[in-house]
């Protein structure tokens, strides 16, 4: 990269900058088998969108063996995902009449 009108290239990839990118989740199903007979645990989740590929094998942290992608949905930034994560939890509150 040159550098432009004398400024040095690091000037171009502060820590301001990183901060700056945006991150982003998408809403996938995952399964993992758990027989032979084709039975299989389902999940729902939002993962990191450099992963969420539909046929694409991830490990989950936490959890033991592979899942297989076979659903992606919604892709939404990272810090929208994190705020609405316990939404569920008020949903009882605001739905009684």
């Amino acid at each position: 990269m040159e550098a432009e009108q004398g400024k040095h290239p690091r000037e171009f990839d502060s820590p301001t900058l990183r901060r700056m990118k945006k991150n982003y989740c998408t809403q996938c199903e995952f399964r993992q088998p758990t027989d032979d007979n084709g039975g299989y645990i389902s999940a729902v989740a939002w993962i990191p969108s450099e992963f969420a590929k539909k046929g694409k094998i991830i490990r989950i942290d936490g959890e033991e063996g592979v899942w297989l992608v076979t659903q992606v949905w919604a892709t939404k930034e990272e810090s929208w995902v994190i705020d609405r994560e316990r939404d569920y939890k008020n949903q009882r509150e605001v739905s009684d009449v």
